[in-house]
């Protein structure tokens, strides 16, 4: 399965009875290893307190990659791996982190090579939990079609279940319910495999359990089904009362999704901003003040939603940034790294691997940092960027020679994904990015702001040498109310292809007169409120002056 309640258990293997190797069955290192999933604080405290060892080195690894540093979780994990005997579970248990790693890497090949060297070690170490475990990371991680995981899934389901291992029972399940309904399996087999997994997993895993019911109920959500998505939370517990937080954040963001459905905005706001009391991770807050923002929308505090959407995008942009870099220096860790395994084996071609190695560290990086200054829904630039870039941009703006600025606001945007999900309101989103950058030209820099919002930067253009082209020297106004109409005319299309009911736009448009963004972007902001209130569907200057509807221009 491709969500949280399934990924949270794939690196699983229970105690298995002991094998070959000093550490395997030592009960310290075990009792660690069981902490990992649903008791971080203390499997910190266990690792903090182990003695130095192969096996402890690869627990410290472990938990780093649980706070995503990517760069300490790969030179630990392979260091363990270089010192920890063949034969064990814990040299298995290695080369199944690595794998998990690699494929966070975008390292397709090298990942898919671990996680079946990782099958093959749980074999030799005799641990049937670890196997079923591996099988499982095979078929989700190792980028095969769902025809090809399915067999895999439903060998691991019954080691698992020879095992007795319930959770890793019903994780399995799960995917198996995932793969199923996109390869067309009848609903009621389906349904079969979905009760039991819940089943288990509330009796085994109480925290994969609540995970499990809110992804279903957010699928459910997404499809309009707001009566089964009600049924799907029924006996989910408070949110208060569940031990880890990125549970309780998962939780109280599906609760509140379905408290706006249902028309209670309020309970929303409630739920999500007692998440908040706490010190949440960059990842599980973003996620948190993003449904927080829809609530207090839905109850008219436009300021409150504003707000919270704005430190949701920062810390979605802080947090593109910061797993960049932490995956930029994981990266060069894993190409050194192999580079000494490769000069040991091969070190007759030795200078052509480490060229090779070197290109394609060159190429991550680049392509690391294409992804870090992207939108990922609609590919333009994301806010972070255009924050970086707009003092260069502006550095010549003056009085004499100004810059613009536009904030563009999808008018009724909540409406397209309350009516037909927010598949459906992704799909306007990415074809409404498309639409804008092909509508400017190619120097002007076009960012999504967040949710609905766009952001233009004009730089200040070269003073007009013939009077005719005076009127194009402030010209975004124009180019705007241009796309303004091609909007209002287009018809838009859901993800499946079916129409939708016109979009339009509110846009606020402000000059730059001077290398700073920021009051200008404050005026834009603010006139693109006033756009909103005044109906939407308009261009409006910051001096407050509507501006009449021109044709596009061809």
């Amino acid at each position: 399965m491709s969500g949280d309640a399934t990924r949270a258990r794939t690196d699983a293997c229970g105690v298995a009875g002991r094998v070959a190797g000093s550490e395997d069955g030592d009960p310290a290192l075990e009792r660690a290893w069981d902490l990992r999933q649903d008791h971080p604080t203390e499997f910190a405290r266990a690792v903090g307190a182990l003695p130095r060892s192969p096996a402890a080195t690869l627990l410290r690894g472990r938990l780093a990659q649980a706070r995503l540093a990517w760069d300490d979780a790969l030179r630990l994990s392979m260091e363990a791996e270089r010192d920890i005997p063949d034969g064990t579970r814990w040299h298995a248990r290695a080369l199944e982190i690595i794998g998990h790693i690699l494929v966070v890497l975008q390292q397709d090949d090298a990942a898919v090579s671990y996680l079946a060297a990782a099958s093959d070690a749980y074999d030799l170490a005799g641990c049937q939990i670890g196997r079923a475990s591996s099988l499982q990371n095979r078929a989700i991680l190792g980028f095969r079609t769902d025809r090809e995981a399915l067999p895999m899934l439903l060998e691991a389901l019954e080691l698992a279940e020879t095992a007795g291992d319930d959770g890793l029972t019903g994780t399995i399940l799960l995917n198996i319910v995932e793969a199923g309904e996109r390869l067309g399996m009848p609903e009621p087999a389906r349904q079969a495999y979905l009760d039991r997994a819940l089943r288990l997993l509330r009796g085994s895993w109480r925290d994969g359990y609540v995970k499990a019911r809110c992804f279903q109920a957010d699928s459910l959500l997404a499809r309009g089904d707001t009566e089964g998505a009600a049924r799907m939370l029924r006996d989910i517990p408070d949110p208060s009362t569940i031990a880890t937080l990125e549970a309780r954040c998962a939780t109280a963001c599906t609760l509140a999704e379905l408290a706006l459905r249902q028309g209670d905005p309020e309970r929303g706001i409630q739920l999500t901003r007692a998440c908040l009391g706490e010190q949440l991770p960059a990842f599980d807050e973003q996620m948190v003040r993003r449904t927080l923002s829809r609530c207090l929308e839905a109850v008219g505090d436009l300021r409150g939603a504003l707000t919270e959407a704005r430190l949701s995008a920062d810390l979605h942009a802080r947090q593109l940034g910061e797993n960049a870099s932490a995956k930029a220096r994981a990266l060069d860790v894993w190409h050194r790294t192999a580079q000494l395994r490769r000069d040991r084996q091969r070190q007759a071609a030795r200078a052509d691997r480490l060229e090779q190695a070197l290109a394609e560290l060159r190429a991550a990086h680049e392509r690391i940092r294409e992804l870090s200054i992207r939108d990922t829904l609609t590919g333009l630039h994301n806010r972070q960027h255009l924050l970086e870039v707009a003092d260069g941009a502006l550095a010549d703006a003056g009085p004499q020679r100004p810059g613009q600025v536009a904030m563009i606001d999808v008018d009724g945007f909540k409406k397209v994904n309350d009516t037909h999900g927010h598949p459906a309101g992704d799909s306007v989103l990415r074809a409404f990015g498309q639409l804008l950058r092909s509508h400017l030209p190619a120097d002007d820099l076009v960012a999504r702001y967040g949710g609905e919002e766009f952001v233009v930067i004009r730089p200040p253009r070269p003073a007009p040498t013939d009077p005719r082209d005076e009127a194009d020297a402030a010209g975004l106004v124009r180019d705007l109310d241009g796309f303004r109409a091609v909007a209002a005319g287009t018809q838009w299309r859901d993800h499946q292809g079916e129409p939708l009911a016109p979009v339009t736009v509110s846009v606020g448009v402000a000059l730059i007169t001077s290398p700073s963004l920021e009051p200008a972007l404050l005026h834009a902001d603010q006139t693109m409120y006033a756009a909103k209130r005044a109906g939407g569907d308009r261009v409006w200057t910051a001096d407050g002056c509507p501006q009449p509807a021109v044709s596009p221009r061809r």
